[in-house]
């Protein structure tokens, strides 16, 4: 397609159907039906010239359109070799930091029961703490004595 210009060769009987004539013998006669093949063709071909037309702005639309997602596919590759350094960078680091993780999932793992029985107990002996009566006050102390009537002895 890119290098068929659209372009077809015109098509036109040479003779006049009254000048083709079933022939008797005699070249450049035609039959009646010759002609009409002859004739039915030329119709086909100025049939297929207008569809061809009418294809033609179809077919650059699509050329446009290839080459506006071959522009968007080179800028994506683009992208991607930019992020590509990024993302291994970031592989590195989870490398690196998997191992704490996981050092810090094991040491979860340790405490968890140390901390579920702390829980139990402070459960167990929560009726010895009476703690919604204490409304964060603590009660006024008063010294029976001035600070100079403090010494040490008698």
């Amino acid at each position: 397609l890119d290098a068929f210009d659209g372009q077809l060769p015109d098509v036109e009987l040479k003779h006049e159907p009254q000048d083709l004539q079933h022939g008797n013998g005699q070249m450049g006669k035609l039959s009646d039906e010759t002609y009409e093949k002859v004739h039915n063709l030329q119709v086909t071909i100025n049939e297929l010239r207008e569809e061809l037309e009418t294809l033609r702005p179809t077919v650059h639309g699509l050329r446009d359109e290839l080459e506006t997602l071959r522009i968007i596919a080179d800028e994506r590759e683009e992208e991607i070799g930019r992020l590509r350094p990024i993302a291994d960078e970031r592989e590195e680091e989870i490398g690196r930091l998997r191992p704490i993780a996981d050092e810090r999932e094991e040491e979860i793992g340790r405490l968890r029961p140390i901390a579920d029985e702390r829980e139990e107990e402070l459960l167990e002996n929560e009726d010895n703490y009476d703690l919604d009566a204490f409304d964060g006050q603590l009660p006024d102390v008063e010294l029976k004595h001035e600070p100079q009537d403090l010494q040490h002895g008698n």
